[in-house]
C-alpha cells in the first residue's frame, strides 16, 4: 500500500500524526479545548501513555516512571488533602479529584512525549508541518488576546467578568504564561541566525512580545522573560570578555532599573500595572517589599513556607489561603511527599529534553531556568499552554532550526 505522502517515516502513522496536531491545538487554543469534557481528553493522553510504555520497548520504562509519579502525586493529594474545587454535594468527591489531579500532572509531561515521539519517528517535512500548525496558532490566541486587552485594559485580571464583552474574546488569558517561552524562542533566533533580516524580524517580534505583556498586566511574567534571555545570551556566547560585558550590563540595569520601570509605568495604559511598575521601582531603590501588590505577593509566599516547616512530610489536609506559587503549594498542601514525584517529573522531562537535542541542549536551559522561576513566583501547573510551549514548542523548533547538525543557515556564536 503506497504511504501518504504526508507522512515521510514509517515510526510515525498518519493516526498519531492527527492526534498531535489534535493535542496541539487543544494545548493552545482555549475555545477548541473548551469543546471537550477534561475526562475525554485524559482518556485519549492516558490511551497514548500507554500504548507507547506497552509497545514501545525503547521509551517504556521511561513513560512508565513518569506515569507512576504522576499518580503518585495525584494519590498524595487525594490522600492528604481537601478537594476545594469539588463541592461537598457531589458525589465521588475524592475519586473525582483525584481524576482531575492525574489530568493535572499528565499535562506536564505529555507534550515532551508528543516531542519525543515526533523527534524519533516523524519525518523532518512532519515536524515542520505540525510545528508551523502550532506557531499559527499561537499567533492566532496571541493576535486575538492583544485586541480583546487594547479593547478592555485590565481585562486579563478579570477575565470571566468580560467574557461576553466582544466577539474576539476567547477566553485565552492563561496564554499569557507562555509568552515569554516564545520571546526566548525569538532571542535564540536574534543571536543564532546568520541573516540580517531574520535578526531584524525576531528583534521586533521580541519588542511585540514585551509590548504584550506590559498590556496584560502579568509583571512577573515580563520579568521572568528578561531572566531567561539573559540566561539565553550567557549560554550561547562563550567568550570570557562578551560575558564579562553581559555582568557589566547587568550591573547597568540594576542601576538603571528605577529609571526604567518608573519610564515604563508612565507608558503603559492602565493604572494597575502602572502601580506594579512603580513598586519593582521602589524595590530596587529602597529595598521595600512592603507595597499593596508586592507586598500582598511576598506574604503569601512567607506564609507558604512557614505552613510547609508545620507539616514538612505530609502537609496539610485544609490550606485555607493560596501561596500563588506552584512549587508551594505543593510543599504546602502535601509537604515532601507529593514534592518529590513532581519534581521527579519536572526534572525528569528537563532531562529527557535535553538528551533528545544532544549538541544543542544547552539552548534549552533558559527554558527550563524559567519554568522553576515561574513556579516559585506563578502558579504554572494549571497553565497547559506553559507545558506545552517549553516541553513541545521550544525543544521542536531548536531540533529543526537552530540545531546546526540539521540547518546549516546557523551557527554557535563563540567570542
Amino acid at each position: 500500500m503506497q504511504e501518504n505522502k504526508l507522512i515521510e517515516k514509517s515510526g510515525m502513522g498518519l493516526f498519531e500524526f492527527l492526534l498531535i496536531a489534535f493535542f496541539t491545538a487543544y494545548c493552545i487554543l482555549p475555545s477548541f479545548g473548551q469543546m471537550f469534557p477534561f475526562t475525554y481528553i485524559l482518556m485519549a493522553a492516558l490511551g497514548y501513555c500507554l500504548c507507547i510504555a506497552l509497545f514501545e520497548s525503547k521509551a517504556s520504562p521511561k513513560v512508565s516512571r513518569f506515569l507512576v509519579m504522576i499518580c503518585i502525586l495525584a494519590l498524595v493529594y487525594t490522600i492528604t488533602c481537601e478537594p476545594r474545587t469539588i463541592s461537598h454535594s457531589v458525589s465521588n468527591r475524592k475519586m473525582k479529584f483525584f481524576i482531575s489531579m492525574i489530568n493535572q500532572y499528565l499535562m506536564l509531561f505529555f507534550p515532551l512525549l508528543m516531542f519525543y515521539r515526533l523527534k524519533e519517528y516523524a519525518g523532518r517535512r512532519n515536524k515542520k508541518v505540525l510545528l508551523y500548525f502550532a506557531y499559527a496558532l499561537v499567533i492566532y490566541v496571541f493576535v486575538n488576546t492583544l485586541l480583546e486587552i487594547l479593547a478592555n485594559p485590565g481585562i486579563t485580571r478579570h477575565w470571566e467578568q468580560f467574557s461576553e464583552s466582544s466577539e474576539s474574546n476567547i477566553g485565552s488569558y492563561s496564554f499569557v504564561y507562555s509568552i515569554p517561552y516564545i520571546t526566548v524562542i525569538f532571542g535564540m533566533f536574534l543571536l543564532r541566525a546568520r541573516s540580517s533580516i531574520i535578526k531584524i524580524l525576531c528583534f521586533i517580534c521580541i519588542g511585540i512580545c514585551f509590548y504584550f505583556l506590559l498590556h496584560a498586566e502579568y509583571t512577573l511574567a515580563l520579568l521572568v522573560t528578561i531572566i531567561g534571555l539573559v540566561v539565553l545570551f550567557v549560554q550561547i556566547y562563550d567568550s570570557v570578555g562578551i560575558k564579562a560585558m553581559l555582568v557589566c550590563s547587568v550591573i547597568a540595569f540594576f542601576v538603571m532599573a528605577p529609571y526604567i520601570f518608573n519610564w515604563l509605568a508612565e507608558s503603559v495604559p492602565t493604572e494597575a500595572m502602572s502601580i506594579r511598575l512603580r513598586e519593582i521601582a521602589n524595590f530596587f531603590t529602597s529595598g521595600d517589599a512592603s507595597s499593596e501588590n508586592l507586598g500582598g505577593r511576598m506574604t503569601l509566599y512567607i506564609k507558604g513556607i512557614e505552613y510547609f516547616f508545620r507539616s514538612p512530610f505530609s502537609g496539610h489536609r485544609i490550606l485555607r489561603f493560596d501561596p500563588h506559587a506552584t512549587i508551594l503549594n505543593i510543599l504546602s498542601d502535601t509537604g515532601i511527599l507529593g514534592f518529590v514525584p513532581f519534581m521527579y517529573v519536572i526534572t525528569g522531562c528537563n532531562k529527557v529534553a535535553r538528551s533528545l537535542l544532544g549538541e544543542s541542549a544547552r539552548l534549552f536551559t533558559p527554558m527550563f531556568f524559567m519554568l522553576i522561576a515561574m513556579g516559585l513566583t506563578n502558579p504554572i501547573h494549571s497553565a497547559t499552554q506553559i507545558s506545552f510551549a517549553v516541553w513541545f514548542i521550544a525543544p521542536l523548533t531548536i531540533d529543526l532550526f537552530i540545531n546546526k547538525r540539521e540547518d546549516e543557515q546557523y551557527e554557535r556564536v563563540e567570542g
